[in-house]
């Protein structure tokens, strides 16, 4: 029924990595568009400050951000098998990885991690396609990178094609300046091109436009 009502065929399963802010409005899409499977890593568990732009709400808070996304399938009644892990990605086997992820069509990562990047480049036995995202210049830009896991491909490439495009773009101009200008350590680019939600204030409205605009193309994929 979600599927038929939801205008298009359901997201095929996908092995989802990070279910912070980001990571669970992608969830929300996926349980309300009918996906049948999904599979969800994450360590972490709800703390209070999630709250602002989180799935969750305050009576899960210091639950894990998995089990969270299990309860909302079950509340919205979606039918889509979740299966969860809350295990540290970046500290797997190629083997353990395999077998969490469990056969999916795509991997999203959703982390703002660059060592979970690193990590999944070095998976040479596996070759899915793996959508990243990343929110930037307090929302008012969002990137989204597209590769394989066991790619040679990194996050200096999304850093330089980035950078490149700056000479024709205004707006990355501007955003460029901004990051030239901050002083503070938690610099996004110089961490490895992302932010974790700790270090990022956001409205749940601007993290809902970057989702949207992820699962749009996860759709794609």
């Amino acid at each position: 029924l979600f599927e038929a009502v939801s205008g298009e065929p359901a997201l095929p399963h996908a092995a989802l990595l990070g279910a912070g802010a980001l990571g669970s409005s992608i969830v929300d899409y996926a349980l309300r568009g009918g996906a049948a499977r999904l599979t969800v890593v994450d360590k972490d568990r709800l703390l209070p400050h999630n709250l602002a732009r989180h799935l969750g709400c305050a009576m899960e808070i210091l639950d894990n951000k998995t089990g969270i996304v299990m309860r909302q399938a079950q509340v919205l009644g979606s039918g889509t098998v979740i299966k969860p892990h809350t295990d540290d990605i970046i500290e797997l086997s190629d083997d353990e990885l395999a077998g969490r992820c469990d056969g999916p069509a795509l991997m999203i990562d959703a982390t703002a991690d660059p060592l979970v990047r690193s990590r999944l480049s070095r998976w040479r036995k596996k070759d899915l396609p793996i959508l990243r995202s990343e929110i930037f210049h307090k929302g008012r830009i969002g990137v989204h990178l597209l590769t394989r896991t066991a790619s040679l491909q990194s996050l200096n490439c999304l850093y330089y094609q980035t950078v490149l495009y700056a000479l024709g773009e205004s707006w990355i101009r501007e955003w460029l300046a901004y990051e030239a200008t901050r002083t503070f350590r938690d610099e996004e680019l110089l961490i490895g091109f992302g932010c974790a939600s700790q270090t990022t204030a956001l409205p749940k409205y601007k993290v809902d436009a970057h989702a949207s605009t992820a699962f749009a193309l996860a759709r794609k994929m």
